[in-house]
């Protein structure tokens, strides 16, 4: 599917996405073996019980959704070295989207009526390895990954769900910026060697109520930061029930800031839990309070897509669908993600706008804000430093001699490939610019 059909789509109706896999699977007593021996791995079923997971999406189907998701969230590398089936990841996806596929035809085939087929989306959870979070807090700069080695996991299940006939990728609970990219850098790459199109979704999970990611990012930061690719959606998934995530919904699909004039050049989605699991793990928020919710967001043109996530069954999908059925989705336009050669990225009518992220935003404009402070890092000072200080040294010499005035750090790190990280960890959620001869040295430069 191209990208311009899922948008004329999206332009219709508002599309219903299912609900929570886990939810329905946790409910059959299943022993070790259909989990590959190591019980919990629930995206091995796409193996050994393929029917339970078809009866799933089913009995989302008949629930009125219109994008089902493959059980595939936690089909990467990493997430099945911890079950030691690393070498079913390929299989896994490609398994999961035939399965998604299998179950819409036998939808169709036994009476389902829909105004289009239904549709299935790759799903691709965020990794259990994180780009932009250290993996030891003695150690800011360490990593226990790097950006190729996690474009290449990306990459693998990618290629499994393609060769499955997923329609869509979905790129879900987004928690680390870095990683976000690395996904669609290994999106980007599959697309361009096999000379083929396919719309991709991208959903975050918020850490905090202010709008935060856990990597620190804002949502804003997040999708400037992806925006040089052509996002067919972006919302946020998961974080909350419906109250408190339709708030940060609400302010994305508003946003006018950053030179988006026109707001957010794609579809807004979003599939909140079932509210937050209480002691005993389970979630009580009912699917009438969840549609209601979701129904009002539709009401006033905010939402192109909704749905469900944790806690959520085919009763709380049947709701949301009855909730938004014959609503106008919320209008937006696809704008020129580049132009000016690549440089500057024309979203404002009056005047170009460049838009670089940290873990906040930046919009630099000859007319909005014509003047960037930027600080700089004197290279001889960082270098009297001893290792173990540099760090720390850092922090005091930003805060003595800047005093929070700058907008943009520059640091040299001709001599240092530590201070680039130093930089990201440590810049007090501004933008940090990197000066560095070679970044090949550096997979968290490259990536970022």
């Amino acid at each position: 599917m191209r990208r311009e059909d899922f948008t004329d789509l999206l332009r219709n109706r508002i599309l219903v996405l299912d609900g929570a896999m886990g939810t329905l699977l946790q409910r059959h007593q299943l022993p070790a073996s259909d989990f590959g021996g190591a019980k919990g791995n629930y995206d091995y079923l796409n193996i050994t019980r393929p029917d339970i997971v078809m009866e799933a999406h089913l009995s989302y189907l008949q629930a009125g959704a219109d994008i089902i998701e493959t059980n595939t969230f936690s089909s990467n590398r990493f997430s099945q070295e911890a079950h030691n089936s690393a070498d079913k990841v390929y299989e896994l996806n490609r398994k999961g989207a035939e399965i998604a596929q299998q179950a819409i035809a036998q939808y169709l085939s036994t009476g389902g009526k829909r105004a289009h087929k239904p549709l299935v989306a790759g799903s691709m959870g965020p990794m259990i390895k994180s780009l932009s979070i250290p993996s030891d807090l003695n150690r800011p700069d360490y990593r226990a990954i790097s950006f190729d080695l996690m474009a290449q996991a990306y990459k693998e299940q990618v290629c499994g769900l393609i060769d499955g006939g997923a329609d869509l990728l979905l790129m879900e609970t987004i928690y680390d910026a870095l990683n976000a990219k690395a996904a669609l850098y290994a999106i980007e790459e599959v697309l361009q060697e096999r000379g083929i199109e396919i719309p991709v979704m991208v959903s975050a999970t918020i850490n905090d109520k202010s709008g935060r990611l856990l990597s620190g990012h804002r949502w804003e930061a997040l999708f400037n930061a992806l925006s040089s690719f052509p996002i067919a959606s972006f919302g946020l998934n998961c974080s909350f029930g419906a109250e408190e995530l339709g708030k940060i919904v609400e302010e994305i699909a508003l946003y006018r800031g950053h030179g988006w004039e026109n707001g957010l050049p794609c579809a807004i989605s979003i599939y909140p839990n079932a509210g937050l699991p209480n002691e005993l793990g389970e979630y009580n928020e009912t699917p009438e309070q969840t549609a209601g919710i979701i129904g009002d967001l539709a009401r006033r043109g905010l939402i192109n897509i909704a749905g469900g996530c944790c806690g959520t069954t085919p009763e709380h999908i049947k709701a949301i669908a009855e909730s938004v059925k014959g609503l106008a989705p919320r209008s937006y336009q696809i704008q020129p993600i580049l132009a000016k050669g690549g440089i500057m990225r024309g979203y404002a009518p009056a005047a170009d706008s460049m838009c670089v992220s940290g873990w906040e935003s930046l919009e630099i404009n000859r007319i909005k804000n014509n003047f960037i402070n930027v600080g700089e890092r004197p290279i001889t000072m960082m270098m009297r430093l001893g290792w173990e200080k540099e760090f720390l040294g850092y922090c005091a010499s930003t805060d003595q001699s800047q005093q929070g005035s700058w907008l943009v750090l520059d640091i040299d790190t001709k001599y240092s490939p530590k201070l680039t990280i130093f930089a990201i960890w440590s810049g007090e959620q501004r933008v940090v610019k990197v000066s560095k001869r070679d970044f090949q040295s550096n997979p968290l430069v490259k990536g970022d």
